[in-house]
């Protein structure tokens, strides 16, 4: 019998689309990515964005290579400096914690 490989958690993100957009990215570079929602899904709850996150797993030998490929991705994206939420390119406040964006 096979011996299973060992999965590593990579990152923890806000939302399933942007967790969708980091796999994609990671698929394309060769590394197979496997993605878990893990949002509280009750509802209803006046701040349930607080409660959500998806994780981002990657198989052990491939996590160094996919900490370099979310690095290269991320240096094209904002992220708010509070909660690490994706920040789309006219945003005023994250909307996962109300923060304001970093400084351009």
């Amino acid at each position: 019998m096979a011996e299973a490989a060992e999965i590593k958690r990579l990152t923890i993100v806000r939302t399933m689309e942007e967790a969708t957009i980091l796999a994609g990215a990671l698929e394309s570079a060769g590394i197979p990515a496997h993605v878990i929602d893990k949002t509280f899904h009750a509802e209803p709850i006046p701040m349930s964005r607080l409660f959500n996150w998806v994780e981002i797993h990657v198989a052990a030998e491939d996590f160094e290579p996919a900490r370099k490929v979310l690095a290269d991705f991320d240096a094209l994206e904002r992220h708010c400096p509070q909660c690490g939420a994706l920040l789309g390119p006219d945003e005023l406040h994250c909307e996962a914690c109300g923060e304001p964006p970093p400084a351009a």
